[in-house]
């Protein structure tokens, strides 16, 4: 109860500070209203089959973008795992994956309080990429920002038909505040910088070659994954014992690496340019005018 009253806190006092900074009071009351309908516990769905554990991104309507209630949430999921779990899936419910962070939690809003909502959404990356359990992402439709960098935290990814990939930062002016160590740890160097530079989309066959998804599945959501199947019936101490024997992810440099990838992006993160663009998106994203 008392982390929910302080949640509840935050996000009241987060709507205050836009509407003092001059956002338009329906905004800043929509804002608040989505926040506290969404509790951390409903932004991501958990069910266990067996020995597998399911996280599925459930912000459908927001194509699933990391909020600062889902990263809590996925946060909460992997620090509740039982040891019995031995396969952890992540996966997105309706059209998408993930579309990248919520814009709306970095509008208007100092350095400051990008760096706790940023450093939150990393934490959950972390926690993800430490489990000891084996970690498969399946992705479909579209991974655009951290959308495209939170499966790099997982063991392995499967694609749907026509997942794409893209990494827009750029256009705002930024580098992403994470995951570039997981980038060249999963993909080649020269892709990755054409990825960052670009902006450009990348879809299934070309992720399929260089590394962001390791095998491209059928077109079917509802079907069955027998390469799932197959892992699920392993042991989960013969799985972390063969996670162990290949090279595992280095945790401390991992999380060295996006320190400093934060703190470059919070030197760029209030130029105009970026300001200019996060208020274009809540602009399209403003409720309708009451009659």
């Amino acid at each position: 109860m008392a982390g929910s009253a302080a949640r509840s806190a935050t996000i009241e006092s987060k709507a205050k500070m836009l509407a003092t900074k001059g956002v338009d009071v329906r905004m800043a009351k929509a804002f608040q209203s989505s926040m506290l309908r969404a509790s951390p516990s409903e932004t991501l769905a958990v069910r266990h089959a067996g020995t597998v554990a399911w996280f599925t991104l459930n912000r459908p309507n927001k194509c699933n973008a990391l909020s600062v209630g889902l990263n809590q949430a996925l946060l909460d999921a992997c620090a509740a795992l039982a040891p019995a779990t031995a396969v952890v899936v992540l996966e997105g419910a309706g059209r998408h994956f993930c579309a990248g962070s919520d814009l709306l939690d970095l509008y208007q809003v100092d350095r400051e309080e990008a760096r706790r909502v940023l450093q939150l959404e990393t934490d959950a990356c972390h926690a993800l990429a430490a489990l000891p359990q084996l970690t498969v992402a399946i992705l479909h439709g579209k991974c655009h920002g951290g959308g495209a960098i939170l499966p790099l935290y997982c063991d392995l990814r499967l694609g749907r038909p026509g997942v794409e990939f893209s990494l827009p930062e750029g256009s705002l002016g930024w580098a992403p505040p994470y995951g570039i160590e997981r980038m060249e740890a999963s993909l080649r160097r020269p892709f990755v910088l054409d990825m960052l530079l670009s902006g450009r989309t990348c879809g299934d066959r070309e992720a399929l070659r260089q590394g962001w998804i390791n095998h491209l599945l059928g077109p079917d959501p509802d079907a069955e994954v027998p390469y799932l199947d197959q892992l699920a019936q392993r042991s989960p101490a013969v799985l972390r014992e063969t996670i162990a024997l290949t090279a595992p992810k280095n945790l401390a440099r991992m999380r060295a690496a996006d320190e400093k990838a934060l703190a470059t992006f919070l030197n760029h993160f209030d130029t105009d340019q970026a300001r200019a663009h996060i208020a274009r998106f809540v602009e399209r994203k403003r409720p309708p005018a009451s009659p």
